[in-house]
């Protein structure tokens, strides 16, 4: 049984959405909570040098208030960002309640279920069978 490193797989997940993002805007903004922050010192810069002219900033709030202040951006459909971190007890409810974009249709990200384990796959998709988070 392979050995879960929350940290590894948190840093290659981002990599994952930032590297993906070409086919998005040249600016990136990620939305988390502390300390999300250290890591994305260590990934954004690879990310930057890697691409041609992509510029990435974070916002980070506290947990609870990063949730609630997502909730209310994607009911309005203003002000989230570009990729946010959503805590896994959060994830279905903002998966099925739309908002976020079918990384399935837009990403191919089906391409990548085989680097997650089943259930953190699982977690991200939503009732239409697409991918939603990752």
């Amino acid at each position: 049984m392979k050995k879960f490193d929350m940290r590894s797989a948190l840093l290659g997940a981002t990599a994952i959405t930032l590297l993906a993002a070409p086919a998005m805007a040249q600016e990136i903004r990620f939305d988390g909570w502390p300390d999300f922050d250290s890591h994305l010192n260590v990934v954004i810069p690879k990310y930057e040098a890697a691409t041609d002219g992509a510029k990435v900033t974070y916002q980070m709030n506290n947990h609870g208030d990063h949730h609630k202040k997502l909730t209310t951006q994607l009911a309005t459909g203003e002000g989230a960002g570009d990729v946010v971190a959503v805590d896994v007890g959060f994830i279905g409810a903002f998966v099925n309640e739309g908002g976020f974009v079918n990384l399935s249709e837009e990403f191919n990200a089906n391409e990548l279920e085989d680097l997650f384990v089943d259930y953190a796959w699982q977690q991200g998709r939503g009732t239409d069978g697409a991918q939603y988070a990752m």
